[in-house]
């Protein structure tokens, strides 16, 4: 954990308009911006936005946006400088995590209007292989996260295509299945028609494939294999049409069905 200051080089009110756009805010770092995300929330009645941004430096800043105005909540640093990999918004807490590149570290940072929550962060282990030395054992990173949209817990796929299921308890309760023979790249929690909570993932492996919450394990509804390795994966809002690139600069568009069941 880091205080803010020397990071940010200067906020900038931008007054000018165009035809179709307006800056509202603009924001200089010293260094690669990696990754952003930006929800809107409420705040004593009025509206604000919660902005997260990731720097290839490891610092993650955390913004709560206000009627023209910026308040810095967070400011966190990776302990070994790895850029931020992925990050999902949970609206109801109001808090983001944040993954790492090369690292099992997985941050949750909070933060409300007015008021600053302390950030928690825990590791998750590795699967071992009893036959390899230590020196040769792979390493475990979240390539992809998400916040589930039925059971309100975390979903991270990893680096040897296990998903981590994470309900953010003290402590924190965690099961895992595995689901892909790589790494998974991405991953999106969705709400069927407004009734049925499915997951899709994609993976080195070249599969994409849609989950169904069974309870005690997650039921595949349907699998599809690609040319080339997914690399990132997006669902639509109502969670029947994906969006899929992949290592060869592919772009493909997939609608599931819904008359699907469960296989065992």
């Amino acid at each position: 954990m880091a205080s803010s200051g020397s990071l940010v080089t200067s906020w900038i009110v931008d007054e000018q308009k165009a035809a179709a756009a307006e800056w509202i805010y603009k924001l200089d770092v010293k260094s690669t911006i990696r990754l952003i995300h930006a929800h809107p929330v409420k705040a004593h009645e009025a509206s604000c936005v919660m902005l997260l941004i990731g720097c290839s430096s490891g610092d993650v800043l955390l913004y709560q946006l206000l009627s023209g105005t910026k308040t810095q909540l967070h400011h966190i640093k990776s302990a070994n400088g790895a850029p931020p990999l992925s990050t999902c918004f949970d609206p109801l807490e109001r808090r983001f995590t944040v993954t790492f590149a090369n690292n099992s570290l997985v941050h949750v940072v909070a933060g409300q209007p007015g008021k600053c929550k302390e950030t928690t962060a825990w590791l998750l282990e590795a699967e071992r292989d009893p036959e390899l030395p230590e020196e040769k054992q792979h390493k475990l990173w979240f390539p992809s996260v998400c916040r589930d949209q039925g059971r309100s817990c975390l979903r991270l796929g990893d680096s040897q295509g296990f998903v981590h299921s994470v309900n953010l308890g003290l402590p924190p309760k965690m099961t895992k299945e595995k689901l892909h023979a790589d790494e998974i790249t991405g991953i999106e929690s969705i709400r069927f028609n407004s009734e049925t909570d499915m997951l899709v993932t994609c993976s080195k492996d070249k599969k994409i494939c849609v989950w169904q919450d069974r309870g005690d394990r997650l039921g595949k509804v349907a699998e599809y294999t690609c040319l080339s390795s997914p690399t990132c994966l997006a669902a639509s809002r109502e969670g029947n049409l994906f969006a899929v690139g992949d290592t060869t600069g592919r772009f493909q568009l997939l609608r599931v069905w819904t008359n699907v069941r469960p296989s065992d």
